[in-house]
């Protein structure tokens, strides 16, 4: 296929993905890539075929492959007959009305947009700027060439629409003579859907909310396909009482299905239950937008029992009350762009008004400053009563005194140093879950037990779970006696038995609350870190230590497009050992928190 002059080839040629036939890489995009055989190149006029899969996902493109596999395996057959029968010969497929033909065009129309917003809506946010400018190429090489733009390679798809329409035809089993004057206008019909489908998804990669470029093809759907076109009649209430019915079948967390309550409540009461769904414009999100800039913070408590409205009203009138930030009205807008997603895939919504970068752009969101603690703050959280001798654990562990024992509210913020651990991650581990692997003491952080019985314990996402070694300055300071010591009570399987959930259902909740009065009474009010500031200064750690990104993603169960094609299984625990026995604290002193002789092994 020639190329346009202004464009150029890719420094480098597409590499071939092992274990997979047709699928190629170039950079991080895939393709499939298939050679002509011998026997048909004559027929099809050409030595192989190559497509863009337009993914950077390696599971989305293996599936990819498999379904242009079976097209070009069609096209073969097809060529296939040709040699086999000649052209008069053979068996013939059903023909087909006219206005079956159109309902058919139409059906295939509505289906490629649809798939193109699936695609964009689940993918656009994992791309890079570079796999967006590739993408983009690609989009303006097809638009040249369904516009007529330049010419194509002998026996290529010469974008007049009737290849594809060939295809069309043959995956359901009917046939157009092609000298019969409706094959022509079904492939006109086909041209202008593929361009009206490309310019719409370069308004997708924009970001940009798609608009119907050419009127012709949407006529078409509005009137040869009513039952396509026609989308349920519903009111924004009923969609929204829908969603709130079917999120706690979503598997999603508590937290989760907690984040859709308050713009729900917004979207009731600024848009309205009966406001029918198909209304919604983006002038309407922006009202909301600006709505949400004078909500005071903590409405729903402050002014229980009145609405946003009277809420708003009531502050007004009163001396300095805060009002939502901008990061908290970014944070909701993505809710509610979230909400009409779900309108979109399942309730017949044409698009996304909520979806729309000239919306989002107008909030001024700061990067948030990551809080961190210094070395001398680190010293001074480690030396406190709680480390060194106190009163007990409980209510008395900012007091000095004799108490020495060694809990959960000594073990978890050494633990979140060391390994990287969310609060609720070390605050749920079970004592089955500390164990030796290829003869490495390590915490495996899952939801599951042993027994495969249920648990308390929760995971934030799925690339959370994962075996890491424990690092030797937690096994200096005794930390596989104290586990020792617990697996003699086998009645309560937590390694922390004493820490309590929060009404969440997590144990972060109350743990985070404590750990920030501890930071408050023993730093006096210097420090605006907290719990998860350990996980930011973990990742920062092994930044200094230059650890493989790999290795990272491993230790931490950060989930990237990356760690979705590599198998950590297969990474040997001495490595991820050796790593993460290099991240340390510079200036930190924990001397005085060592054992002597600790257990280092035989769990």
């Amino acid at each position: 296929m020639k190329r346009m002059a202004h464009q150029h080839e890719p420094p480098n040629e597409l590499q071939k993905v092992p274990g997979h036939t047709r699928l190629h890489r170039r950079g991080s995009r895939y393709y499939i890539r298939a050679k002509v055989p011998i026997d048909l190149q004559a027929v099809m006029k050409r030595k192989e075929l190559k497509k863009a899969l337009k993914t950077s996902d390696y599971r989305e493109a293996v599936r990819l492959v498999k379904l242009e596999s079976a097209r070009f395996d069609a096209l073969f057959d097809d060529a296939r007959d040709v040699v086999n029968r000649g052209a008069q010969n053979g068996k013939r497929l059903p023909s087909m009305s006219e206005a079956q033909a159109m309902q058919l065009v139409t059906r295939w129309f509505v289906d490629v947009e649809k798939k193109s917003e699936d695609w964009y809506d689940r993918e656009l946010r994992k791309l890079s700027k570079p796999e967006k400018a590739e993408i983009l190429e690609e989009l303006r090489e097809e638009e040249a060439i369904y516009s007529g733009a330049y010419d194509t390679d002998e026996g290529a798809d010469q974008g007049d629409g009737t290849a594809e329409l060939k295809g069309i035809l043959k995956e359901h089993d009917l046939a157009v003579d092609p000298k019969d004057p409706l094959f022509a206008k079904l492939a006109a019909l086909v041209r202008k859907g593929r361009l009206e489908n490309i310019h719409r998804n370069m308004e997708r990669l924009a970001g940009d909310v798609p608009t119907e470029k050419d009127s012709r093809v949407w006529r078409m759907v509005k009137n040869e396909v009513p039952a396509v076109a026609k989308r349920e009649s519903l009111t924004l209430g009923e969609v929204l009482n829908r969603l709130l019915d079917e999120l706690p079948k979503s598997g999603r967390s508590d937290a989760t299905l907690r984040a859709y309550h308050f713009p729900i409540r917004i979207l009731r009461e600024t848009l309205g239950e009966k406001t029918p769904l198909e209304s919604i414009t983006r002038e309407n999100i922006s009202k909301v937008r600006d709505f949400l800039r004078v909500i005071p913070v903590n409405a729903a408590q402050r002014f229980k029992g009145k609405t946003l409205a009277q809420a708003v009203k009531r502050a007004d009138s009163m001396p300095n009350v805060k009002r939502l930030n901008e990061r908290t009205v970014h944070n909701y807008l993505n809710t509610i762009s979230a909400i009409f997603n779900y309108a979109v895939k399942t309730c017949g919504l044409a698009q996304n008004p909520a979806n729309d970068r000239w919306l989002k752009s107008r909030l001024k969101t700061k990067p948030k400053k990551k809080e961190v603690f210094s070395a001398d703050e680190l010293n001074r959280l480690f030396k406190a009563p709680l480390y060194t001798g106190c009163e007990d654990d409980e209510g008395g562990y900012a007091k000095k005194g004799n108490y020495k024992g060694r809990r959960g509210r000594f073990w978890v913020p050494l633990l979140a140093l060391f390994h990287g651990l969310r609060s609720n991650e070390a605050c749920q581990i079970y004592t089955e879950d500390v164990r030796e692997v290829e003869g490495v003491p390590c915490l495996m952080i899952r939801d599951d037990a042993d027994d495969g019985q249920p648990t308390e314990k929760r995971l934030k996402t799925a690339a959370s779970e994962r075996t890491i070694p424990i690092h030797s300055e937690i096994l200096k300071m005794g930390f596989l006696d104290y586990v020792e010591r617990r697996r003699l009570d086998r009645r309560k399987p937590l390694l922390f038995p004493e820490l309590t959930k929060g009404k969440s259902g997590k144990f972060s909740d109350p743990f985070g609350k404590w750990f920030g009065r501890f930071v408050e009474i023993t730093l006096g009010g210097e420090s605006k870190a907290t719990m998860h500031s350990f996980r930011h200064m973990f990742r920062d750690a092994l930044r200094r230590a230059k650890v493989d990104i790999e290795i990272v993603e491993a230790l931490g169960g950060w989930h990237t497009e990356r760690s979705s094609e590599k198998d950590y299984g297969s990474v040997e625990m001495s490595a991820l050992k050796e790593a993460m026995d290099r991240i340390q604290y510079p200036h930190l002193s924990l001397g005085h928190l060592q054992r002597k002789n600790p257990a280092r092994s035989a769990l």
